[in-house]
């Protein structure tokens, strides 16, 4: 609540990031709204479906954490930050075959 309630204070907060905005049902919300302008043209809409449990597993983490410092914040919110994204692991999947995964600030591995 620390870190929303002073991005919330800030700006820092991007408009499309719903998952992330007080009052805002999540990702759910978007999708409901996808399928109802499909419906609307006639199924004639082809939409992609990402399935990402932490907004921030797109960004580097190391990218993360350099920007989050710059926020100056109290020293244990970053002490936080460093310790909790060092356990991160992320891992795409195509028609259930592991493509990528990246664990704990490690280079990218392709399979």
């Amino acid at each position: 609540m620390v870190i929303l309630n002073e991005v919330e204070r800030r700006g820092l907060l991007s408009e499309n990031q719903l998952g992330t905005v007080r009052r805002v049902q999540d990702a759910k919300e978007q999708v409901f709204i996808n399928l109802a302008i499909n419906k609307h043209n006639m199924d004639n809409l082809n939409p992609s479906w990402i399935n990402v449990k932490k907004a921030f597993n797109s960004v580097d983490q190391n990218y993360l954490i350099e920007f989050i410092s710059k926020l100056n914040l109290s020293t244990w919110v970053n002490d936080f930050i460093h310790t909790i994204t060092s356990h991160w692991k992320l891992s795409i999947r195509s028609n259930g075959k592991e493509i990528l995964e990246k664990k704990n600030h490690e280079r990218n591995t392709t399979r």
